[in-house]
């Protein structure tokens, strides 16, 4: 960080360096990595200027949100894209075409709002998948029937992964030094 409040990537160089990210609110005090995975960035005022959960990429982690006209997108080549439409579907699209519901198993959980939009697609810390709608109440539960708790659900932390085949997958990160780092995958969509 800079003594002007700039984040910045590189080298010692400074012709190589660049600003971490270009969309912040006036000059940074100071970052923390929440538990979450969320980097964020606040000023002196301890108002959060920049956050990573703003900027989807093709992973949902525990505690982030898909709003309305959000998408997530493979990081390869694929033409793939999970999009909370603004009138309230949840859709895996292919080359910008609708090429089936969204299907978690056999159910199918595409949602059409009689309301139109304001549906918000949630992964939360106990590895569920919903959509809520304006109020917050749960009007489609994703993981219905999973159980993916256990007694120790806190040393684990669960993201969602648009993969570059079309699929969205759920593990599960175990967080304890003395259990195996290797990924669970809980469900295959």
């Amino acid at each position: 960080m800079t003594h002007d409040g700039v984040f910045m990537i590189g080298g010692n160089n400074s012709s190589t360096a660049k600003p971490l990210f270009d969309s912040v609110s006036g000059p940074a005090s100071y970052a923390s990595m929440e538990d979450t995975g969320n980097f964020v960035v606040y000023n002196s005022d301890l108002n959060v200027i920049w956050q990573s959960f703003s900027y989807l990429s093709d992973t949902i982690l525990q505690g982030q949100t898909l709003k309305s006209g959000e998408s997530l997108r493979p990081n390869t080549g694929s033409t793939y894209q999970l999009i909370m439409q603004k009138y309230g579907n949840l859709e895996l699209l292919k080359d910008h075409q609708d090429i089936k519901s969204y299907y978690y198993g056999i159910l199918t959980i595409r949602w059409e709002s009689a309301e139109g939009g304001d549906i918000v697609f949630n992964l939360d810390s106990t590895g569920r998948m919903y959509l809520v709608d304006k109020d917050g109440i749960v009007i489609k539960n994703l993981t219905k029937g999973k159980n993916l708790q256990n007694e120790r659900s806190t040393d684990i932390i669960y993201r969602a992964t648009l993969e570059s085949d079309g699929y969205l997958r759920l593990y599960g990160e175990k967080t304890r030094s003395d259990e195996s780092g290797k990924s669970t995958v809980y469900c295959v969509t």
